[in-house]
């Protein structure tokens, strides 16, 4: 073979890596960016579809002793009543369906996201007709935190929840879907309809 022959073929296999690597850098960042796409638009129905909220209730209403020994006390109220909260309207409805949700969550302190924030139980829910709003039972097993109920120092509860919303005629966003997550105690509450009392 004549050294011309020798260096063409050899131009020609390394045109060939060069195409090779090229298509296969192209193909990478393909797959990366559909890859990226698909992950956004999952992100953006995601964000569309639920939001992760709490909305402040009202106040402590009534409560028990459960235990004179290690200081339990049970206390009841409304967790959220039919309203506009946050810019998303909670029809009677869908609050009614979503009651039973709420019941064998935890109660927290100021919607703490860690273990130590969890102080009691929510044992109990219905609906209440009258008032079109989700009414409670809860146990706080927190000692201290109940002393603090029992002397009228904290007295407010907000619920913690998953919403999925959709816009009715008027373009209004309305709660379609609830799944609650959590019940706390608050020292002030943003709704005054919604409250706990102790229970006698």
């Amino acid at each position: 073979m004549s050294i011309i022959k020798e260096l063409e073929q050899k131009t020609a296999e390394i045109e060939n890596i060069l195409v090779n690597q090229a298509e296969t850098k192209k193909a990478i960042i393909l797959v990366s960016e559909v890859a990226s796409e698909d992950f956004s638009k999952k992100q953006v129905i995601l964000n569309k579809t639920y939001q992760n909220f709490s909305i402040g209730d009202g106040k402590v209403k009534t409560w028990k002793q459960l235990g004179e020994l290690d200081g339990k006390i049970e206390i009841q109220g409304i967790a959220i009543q039919e309203g506009e909260f946050k810019g998303i309207f909670y029809p009677a409805e869908i609050l009614r369906k979503s009651a039973n949700s709420l019941v064998g969550k935890p109660l927290r302190v100021d919607h703490g996201k860690g273990v130590k924030d969890i102080i009691g139980k929510v044992t109990k829910t219905w609906f209440n007709e009258t008032l079109k709003a989700i009414e409670y039972k809860a146990e706080v097993f927190d000692t201290n935190i109940a002393r603090l109920v029992k002397e009228n120092l904290v007295n407010d509860v907000s619920v913690g929840m998953w919403v999925d919303s959709i816009l009715n005629k008027k373009k209004e966003e309305v709660a379609h879907k609830i799944e609650f997550t959590e019940l706390s105690l608050l020292e002030n509450g943003q709704v005054e309809t919604a409250h706990a009392e102790i229970v006698e």
